[in-house]
């Protein structure tokens, strides 16, 4: 039995924006690259912590030609990644490099920021 979330899967237009964001400005391991099951022309890209914990896994289907994202009724809104504690400044700086708009809420001590495909993500805490 899962206890828990195994992952979260978003859709990206590119692959090559999508693997440079989640790795070279975010960090993340690229865990791996397959095929969607029911469509093997799509690409599935996973990536997480580096030790492959269910939990820490984002994956995403390559769908080159999909529109903007529409957040307006969602089934979820932000993605919140865990960072270590005294750690928001440094991303804070780190983003800012990239020309990343962020938004920092002090009273829940989080880093609130998009992706190249708008997918709202969050820093926070632990």
């Amino acid at each position: 039995m899962i206890k828990g979330i195994h992952h979260i899967s978003a859709f990206t237009k590119s692959a090559t924006a999508n693997h440079h964001f989640y790795t070279e400005i975010l960090g993340l391991r690229f865990v791996k690259n397959t095929v969607n099951q029911q469509d093997t022309k799509i690409r599935h890209l996973f990536y997480g912590d580096y030790q492959g914990n269910p939990g820490t896994l984002l994956t995403f289907f390559e769908y080159k030609n999909i529109g903007h994202a529409y957040n307006e009724n969602n089934y979820f809104s932000t993605v919140f990644l865990n960072v270590p504690k005294g750690s928001l400044a440094y991303w804070e700086s780190r983003l800012n490099d990239y020309s990343i708009v962020t938004e920092y809420n002090s009273c829940k001590q989080t880093l609130a920021f998009e992706d190249d495909d708008s997918l709202p993500l969050a820093f926070i805490e632990t």
